[in-house]
């Protein structure tokens, strides 16, 4: 893993807001795909009944009317979290 610099980053964020401002605008709204078309999961690389796994089941709760589609949680333990990970990504 790479580090990045405090100068590298000021640098990127400053080349990025001025390409944001340099885009032109669209005259009307975007038309996109509705997202998601199928229910989302998401995945808690840790044993149900953690704090994380609260956190993640609170969210998909608040996030699941907001979005329109169910959200469900998916608990992968095992490998030090290697395996959540690896599904997750």
């Amino acid at each position: 893993m790479t580090k990045i610099g405090r100068r590298n980053f000021i640098k990127g964020a400053g080349g990025l807001a001025i390409a944001g401002a340099t885009v032109p605008r669209l005259s009307g709204p975007a038309l996109a795909e509705t997202w998601p078309t199928k229910p989302a999961r998401i995945i808690v690389p840790l044993a149900p009944g953690g704090a994380i796994d609260s956190v993640a089941r609170q969210c998909s709760q608040v996030m699941s009317p907001v979005l329109g589609q169910q959200l469900f949680v998916e608990n992968h333990t095992g490998a030090g979290e290697t395996l959540g990970m690896d599904i997750g990504s």
